[in-house]
């Protein structure tokens, strides 16, 4: 194939390359998750249940690892639930991570954007059978959760 302008050929080749690098050179760090996140879930309570389990909420993330959340769910098996809980997070360079909820009580997978602004989650690991991921996307750079006193 022949280009009929190769001025506009290297131009475009190198506005692929400095897109290419940007995404590439993005790191992520604890300091990446900071403000306040609004979500919704959805799982199972057992992994071979038929049965969903739902929440909702609000998470603050300090930029520092660690996290305050207050949440209602619902099992499908009684009445909404309300609640609150304290994690502690960590983000890898490759905008990957961990939230921690208690002493290991629900251990998630995290997939963060560069820019800190959203992130997907998936329950990994626990003390329960419950199964669930979802979205989460910042409403504000402050910190509206506050630890419970």
């Amino acid at each position: 194939m022949k280009t009929k302008n190769p001025l506009i050929f290297c131009a475009l080749v190198l506005i692929f390359v400095a897109g290419y690098s940007m995404e590439a050179s993005a790191q992520c760090s604890d300091a990446t998750l900071i403000g306040t996140y609004i979500y919704s879930g959805i799982g199972n309570p057992t992994p071979t249940g038929t049965s969903l389990y739902l929440e909702s909420g609000m998470e603050s993330y300090d930029g520092k690892g660690k996290v305050h959340n207050v949440y209602s769910s619902n099992s499908g098996t009684g009445p909404v639930s309300f609640g609150r809980a304290t994690a502690i997070y960590n983000i890898k360079f490759n905008c990957t991570g961990t939230v921690n909820y208690g002493s290991g009580e629900d251990i998630y997978d995290i997939f963060v954007s560069p820019d800190g602004s959203s992130f997907t989650y998936i329950k990994v690991g626990g003390t329960d059978t419950q199964i669930d991921s979802g979205t989460e996307n910042r409403v504000s750079m402050s910190q509206i959760v506050k630890p419970e006193t």
